[in-house]
């Protein structure tokens, strides 16, 4: 075995290893908030510990999906249902975008969301597109959902009207663990870079391809085409 190999072993183990005391840390969470009435105070701090749980596991589903597709473990082919795909990923995200009054719009063509490929990889890949639609919007914003035919196959498009790209930032949003600045946002926004790059090696192993367009203070959106096979 290959110290690249042992390493990869060694993170996938480690990955693995944290899931349980999140989910068990979640729970104690929810036991505590059915014990007793808590005050404000409390509710808050239970909420903010909760979104850091979130975060560490939007961490460990990118660092699994990239490990997957890093270290010689290709994308699937099977029968996928895009339009019931997307509507499992919005269900998960809907609580977020509902804490940061941001509304949720679907638009799916009839007849455009069936295509061959990993069911898992590419609900991760929207997921990681809606979540990021959600961070980097604005109290009241919105969020649009498209999945059309096109030429090439099927393409999907995330949009906001949040806080945009700066122009010269938008070339390295893909590379791994970049952040953008997003000065202009007037708040701090976390992440750790990962999202966007592992959205991108699954489109890419799925044969297809991303791209975005992005305003300053007008918003951003992801496209991404798919063809109907996967490629491998």
């Amino acid at each position: 075995m290959s110290n690249d190999e042992l390493d990869a072993h060694d993170i996938a183990e480690a990955v693995h290893q944290l899931k349980t005391p999140i989910t068990a840390v979640k729970g104690f969470l929810d036991l505590i908030e059915n014990t007793g009435e808590l005050n404000a105070l409390q509710k808050q701090h239970m909420a903010r510990a909760m979104m850091s749980l979130d975060r560490m596991e939007d961490v460990i589903r990118n660092l699994n999906a990239w490990m997957q597709l890093t270290y010689g473990h290709p994308a699937k082919s099977g029968a996928v249902d895009l339009a019931h795909l997307v509507g499992e990923c919005v269900a998960l995200i809907e609580s977020i975008a509902t804490q940061s009054d941001i509304t949720l719009h679907i638009d799916i063509a009839d007849g455009a969301a069936n295509l061959n490929g990993d069911g898992d990889l590419l609900a991760h890949a929207i997921t990681n597109l809606l979540s990021n639609a959600i961070k980097y919007n604005r109290r009241g914003g919105a969020v649009w959902v498209t999945v059309r035919r096109d030429a090439d196959g099927v393409r999907l498009s995330v949009r906001d009207n949040g806080i945009g790209i700066a122009p010269e930032e938008q070339s390295r949003v893909f590379d791994r663990f970049f952040r953008a600045s997003h000065k202009h946002a007037g708040r701090h926004i976390t992440g750790n870079g990962l999202g966007l790059a592992v959205t991108q090696r699954v489109i890419t192993a799925h044969g297809g391809r991303i791209w975005l367009e992005s305003g300053l203070n007008v918003g951003t959106t992801f496209h991404i085409s798919l063809p109907i096979g996967i490629n491998g």
